[in-house]
């Protein structure tokens, strides 16, 4: 009888410190940002290899997506030359995919190859100055005819446009199985690929399958403010006062969510006084050529994949109030709400899934 009792014993003792877990958090500095993770592990999974697998993550990411990188695939693309064939990887497809996805159902609100409209805007480069309209409209035009996307002629949306080349259009590069083909130019002509509005939502979604493939099934991953979550109680997300010069722990509302991922997207973020005198942001409209400038100060979107969410963000932005509300409700799984300033008064606007009762808002008045 001992016998068989200290084998129960056993057996009780290895069940229960089968569900045991132990809280590992981490935080650094990546693409230019930081990050922060809160994980739930099993006692057998070792905070090294948790380390190890984000790390690997932002690198994998990293190699892929960055601009700044010369042997990054994003470089390779940028600098190949007609009829290139250069290998397309896994999380390349990714970006690809979910930007083909986003430029389609925002009629071209998001697109990610208008680079070199990003850049002509970019005022962090010392001693710029606002472009004036005849060069906004001629780096429009290029990137308009060098752009990786294309909408149909009827400007419907089009989900196909990384199967090939539409018959009579021949100025895209092509992306058939695990290549890449550009068709004109140098890369994509007068443009470049810029996957910033998506990148660190789809280093979230990398860290987190990681985590996922350790057994870890509870977690916060956070990478320069996009984030996913999974098995909460529920966790606590704080959505930043969209007011420009605000103190970065200055909360507009708190998200209560168990799972799923949330990226917010401002135009309160980064803004200057150009040469003109007009208040600029950086939220370029690729429709237009000239940044965002409707009463929407901030758009936040939750959906299963974080870099989903990222790319929907920026759109809904570009996009302003109606139609960008429009979009998240033809989503299949996307909600969100937008904040919008008017008259010193910042109020939200929810689509139509937005679950509202696990959002508090702390203060809808500008102080």
């Amino acid at each position: 009888m001992k016998i068989f009792y200290a084998i129960g014993l056993i057996g009780v003792i290895a069940v229960s410190v089968f569900f045991i877990r132990v809280t590992h958090i981490l935080s650094g500095e990546a693409q230019g940002t930081t990050y922060h993770i809160t994980v739930s592990r099993p006692l057998w999974v070792f905070p090294s290899r948790i380390d190890a697998a984000v790390t690997k993550a932002l690198e994998d990411l990293d190699k892929v997506a960055s601009g700044y990188r010369p042997d990054s695939e994003v470089s390779h693309f940028n600098n190949a030359k007609p009829g290139d064939a250069i290998p397309v990887s896994a999380t390349m497809r990714r970006l690809l995919e979910t930007s083909a996805f986003v430029f389609a159902e925002s009629g071209g609100a998001f697109d990610p190859s208008a680079g070199a409209l990003f850049e002509l805007w970019d005022f962090r480069k010392p001693g710029w100055q606002a472009p004036d309209a005849a060069t906004v409209r001629v780096t429009l035009t290029k990137i308009q005819k060098s752009s990786l996307f294309s909408l149909s002629e009827s400007g419907a949306r089009d989900s196909e446009v990384l199967q090939g080349e539409p018959e009579g259009n021949p100025r895209r590069g092509a992306v058939l199985g695990n290549k890449y083909t550009p068709s004109l130019g140098k890369g994509l002509g007068d443009g470049r690929i810029v996957f910033d509005a998506i990148a660190q939502g789809l280093s979230v979604d990398l860290i987190a399958e990681s985590l996922e493939s350790l057994g870890i099934l509870r977690y916060f991953v956070e990478v320069g403010g996009e984030l996913r979550v999974r098995n909460g109680k529920p966790w606590k997300i704080g959505i930043s006062y969209p007011e420009v010069g605000a103190d970065a722990w200055s909360l507009y509302g708190i998200l209560r969510l168990k799972d799923g991922s949330v990226a917010t997207s401002g135009t309160y973020r980064r803004v200057v006084l150009d040469n003109k005198g007009v208040t600029r942001s950086h939220i370029i409209d690729p429709r237009t050529g000239y940044p965002a400038t409707h009463d929407v100060v901030s758009a936040t979107v939750i959906h299963p994949d974080c870099g989903m969410a990222d790319a929907l963000a920026t759109a809904v932005l570009v996009l302003g109030e109606k139609d960008g509300l429009a979009l998240l409700d033809r989503i299949p799984g996307a909600s969100g709400f937008v904040i919008v300033h008017r008259d010193g008064v910042y109020t939200p606007y929810y689509s139509a899934l937005f679950p509202v009762g696990d959002f508090e808002v702390r203060d809808s008045v500008s102080k």
